[in-house]
């Protein structure tokens, strides 16, 4: 941070808003960025495509599922090491992740851990979100609805998002580049002159404040 060097740092970046107060102080905002695949996933990419192009309809409810048998949280819990991506994919379809929290349950471990949280978010559209690390197998999808039709992509590694409406149903092909080459791809660029990387430090706490508003919420 001394010499002002451009950071792109893993998620999540802040786990505190008195960390971001800190990096920001520092002059962090121009200089540090977080590595948030998901605005870079492009099946993501284009759910949050289908969603602005009336295609569905007004987009009423959004549904974020991370589902599996997680031993290690590494030092973290679900919050931090799970729910972190799905808040993000929230933002990036949506534009932002809803403050209002109408409901929230979460299981802790023998040890008093979170391992698993269910929430409901917003207003309209709503926004459910289960996270769990305490599934018999792994499940995981994003879907979006309206009053016209769904869409939906379910696996990270899928070749196409789906819709679905009265015609009927369509698979949409998606490129399938890692979004991790692609966000690495865009800092490199940055580095020799490009646009700035998506992802900065006003992002990071964004998806920061989220979490800590959770874990408040559920008495945490």
């Amino acid at each position: 941070m001394e010499f002002k060097k451009p950071i792109f740092s893993e998620k999540t970046l802040c786990l505190s808003l008195e960390d971001y107060t800190l990096l920001k102080n520092a002059g962090g905002s121009d200089y540090i960025f977080a590595m948030h695949k998901w605005h870079y996933h492009p099946g993501i990419e284009a759910l949050r495509f289908v969603a602005q192009s009336g295609r569905i309809g007004a987009v009423e409810e959004l549904c974020a599922t991370r589902h599996a048998w997680v031993h290690d949280f590494h030092g973290g819990d679900v919050f931090w090491t799970q729910a972190v991506h799905d808040l993000t994919i929230i933002k990036h379809i949506l534009g932002y992740i809803p403050q209002e929290i109408k409901a929230i349950k979460v299981i802790t471990d023998e040890g008093g851990l979170p391992v698993s949280v269910t929430s409901l978010l917003g207003n309209g559209p709503v926004v459910l979100l289960s996270v769990s690390g305490r599934h018999c197998d792994k499940i995981s999808g994003v879907s979006i609805h309206g009053d016209k039709g769904s869409a939906g992509l379910y696996n990270a590694y899928d070749d196409h998002i789906t819709i679905r409406d009265n015609r009927g149903k369509e698979r949409i092909p998606i490129d399938t580049t890692f979004p991790l080459y692609l966000e690495l791809k865009e800092f490199v660029e940055y580095l020799h002159g490009g646009p700035a990387p998506r992802c900065n430090l006003q992002s990071a706490k964004e998806v920061t404040q989220a979490i800590l508003n959770l874990r408040k919420r559920a008495g945490l």
